[in-house]
């Protein structure tokens, strides 16, 4: 549930940004090990298709998942990044995936329009093991740029989220 509710939360955080910035910022997502799900990262940026291993600023810092927040120098420079990470370190055994039937991927990488803060229709399915039980919940990004989190109806089912 955590995770859901985090990443959720950097996706409200994203549209926003994209929305003060006048700037189209991008929520990406990918896996340190393609075969492991668990090992998932998600970053808020204003660059696409960043690197989501650099985890610290570097010579070259156009392609970090970060975000420039000024510390009042008046220059652009490496001191102003700010890293907007979540990780499936975070949240032991979740899962996070871009196929409803568990078959792998990561998500797409969404793009926040600074005009209303419009979106693409993403959908990010989260598994998780609560003991004997695995439950599963979905964070949706709709056309409107609307962030919801919902479960499926059934055996899957989140107790207090609302049904997809």
């Amino acid at each position: 549930i955590n995770a859901a509710e985090a990443i959720y939360s950097q996706l409200l955080f994203a549209r926003s940004q994209g929305i003060s910035r006048s700037t189209e910022v991008y929520a990406n997502f990918g896996f340190i090990d393609p075969a492991d799900q668990s090992t998932w990262r998600m970053s808020v940026s204003t660059h696409k298709g960043c690197d989501l291993s650099e985890l610290v600023p570097d010579a070259d810092y156009t392609d970090d998942c970060s975000m420039v927040v000024d510390n009042g120098d008046g220059v652009d420079d490496v001191n102003d990044l700010a890293y907007f990470i979540t990780s499936g370190a975070d949240f032991n055994g979740v899962e996070i995936d871009a196929k409803e039937d568990g078959s792998g991927g990561a998500p797409a990488e969404i793009t926040f329009n600074p005009t209303r803060g419009t979106a693409e229709n993403v959908t990010v399915y989260l598994w998780f093991n609560g003991g004997d039980r695995q439950y599963a919940m979905r964070v949706v990004t709709g056309v409107i740029g609307r962030v919801r989190i919902c479960t499926p109806a059934g055996d899957q089912r989140v107790p207090g989220y609302s049904t997809c």
